[in-house]
């Protein structure tokens, strides 16, 4: 009498049951993943309010007023867009510019922060409703 031969590969059930394995840790990954992606940008938005800052400092330092028309270069992939308001007439006592930087492209979907601003006394805000010591 002969011995039957083994099996050799995989049932349905034993592939369906990886499938749904795979659908459930991807489930779980990928909104982490899409929270980490915004997370960064929106610290490259930050860094580059500062830099923008600083470079309104060393402006003042050279010609003793602010630049309310300085030119931004867009960050990589366009994800925000950096923007100074002009200065106000009472500059030396309350803020001399405010610095924004607007989501935008895939970005935009960062509502709970929105908006970055940073002005001239170095206060930051947003216009989102989270709480600012979570986005700054």
């Amino acid at each position: 009498m002969k011995r039957p031969l083994p099996q050799r590969g995989i049932t349905l059930i034993e592939l369906m049951v990886v499938v749904a394995i795979v659908g459930i840790l991807a489930a779980i990954a990928y909104p982490a993943y899409t929270d980490y992606v915004i997370k960064t940008r929106r610290a490259q938005a930050k860094a580059a309010l500062a830099d923008a800052a600083a470079r309104q400092e060393q402006i003042y330092l050279n010609d003793k007023s602010y630049d309310a028309g300085m030119a931004f270069d867009t960050e990589e992939g366009g994800f925000y867009a950096i923007s100074v308001d002009a200065a106000t007439a009472d500059c030396p006592i309350t803020r001399c510019y405010v610095l924004r930087a607007t989501p935008q492209g895939a970005q935009a979907d960062d509502a709970a922060c929105g908006e970055l601003t940073l002005d001239s006394a170095g206060t930051k805000g947003l216009t989102g409703s989270s709480p600012a010591d979570t986005c700054w």
